[in-house]
């Protein structure tokens, strides 16, 4: 599909006649001398462009050598504005959600950051960038959905952590943000030692570390935490010998893990690294 290319087009769409009441085509009557509808320029203008917008908005470039192209936009839109998940897209290694993605299921591999430009910005691609159009994103492995930079989602946060077998869609919202839905991970509560519990948005973290580790010692979350911890504690398990005190304290936190320092106490005074098992308790979102 293509303008018309003959010598004689206009290089700019010529103004419409004014005047004139919109009706129907007929075959005239030529008992009455009453003459057919002949059609204008304008009309047929008005048809090419309708078909070129629906070009347009699918991303097709017109071309002459291809009479299905109203076909495939047609097709491209309808499937683009609904979820397919036969439709799959893999994201490797870090990359932009794309307009062709868009109505599909990206499968993300672990550590890889997939990024959600604007949706204004998609639409130099796909200019039926629509409210309500989503995408599906699954994780292969720990990995993490960003919003583009300077741009936040439309709960105000600017990443998203999926966990293996986590599952959001992303759906585009009336002004021009994305909601993402779905859970993080893929299970909400792990009641094991170390373990975890999802709570209305917060997450509880807990573990018994019975390593003996003299001094301080590192501790890796069973989950990440997306945005912050915090609260955090950590004590000592078990009961003191005369004349000595044990103590556990937070050296350092981060959303994976924090530093855990453990120190004894002699009766003279004297100092030394307890190595007494350590409890410790973490909240965060």
């Amino acid at each position: 599909m293509q303008r018309v290319s003959r010598a004689t087009a206009s290089n700019v769409l010529p103004a419409a006649p004014e005047g004139g009441t919109p009706g129907y085509f007929t075959g005239g009557n030529p008992s009455t001398g009453t003459p057919a509808t002949v059609p204008g320029y304008e009309w047929f203008n008005g048809v090419q462009e309708e078909i070129m917008a629906v070009l347009s908005a699918a991303g097709i470039t017109p071309s002459t050598a291809d009479l299905t192209q109203l076909a495939q936009a047609i097709r491209a839109i309808a499937g683009h504005t609904g979820l397919n998940l036969n439709v799959i897209h893999y994201a490797n290694s870090g990359r932009d959600i794309l307009a062709t993605d868009m109505g599909g299921l990206i499968l993300i591999a672990a550590g890889v950051v997939l990024t959600a430009p604007r949706p204004a910005d998609l639409r130099s691609e796909f200019a039926s960038m629509t409210p309500g159009m989503l995408v599906a994103v699954s994780a292969l492995g720990p990995c993490t959905l960003a919003a583009a930079a300077g741009d936040v989602f439309s709960d105000g946060t600017t990443t998203v952590s999926l966990l293996t077998g986590g599952l959001c869609l992303l759906v585009v919202r009336d002004d021009d943000t994305w909601i993402p839905l779905g859970a993080g991970s893929q299970a909400a509560e792990s009641l094991i030692n170390p373990g975890y519990k999802r709570i209305d948005g917060l997450i509880v973290q807990w573990g018994l570390d019975a390593s003996g580790t003299a001094g301080d010692m590192i501790v890796t979350f069973p989950v990440t935490f997306p945005h912050d911890v915090l609260f955090a504690t950590a004590s000592i398990v078990g009961s003191c010998p005369t004349n000595q005190t044990f103590s556990a304290h937070i050296v350092n936190t981060a959303l994976n893990g924090m530093g855990i320092g453990k120190r004894g106490t002699e009766g003279d005074g004297g100092g030394y690294a307890a190595t007494q098992p350590v409890f410790w308790l973490v909240v965060g979102h």
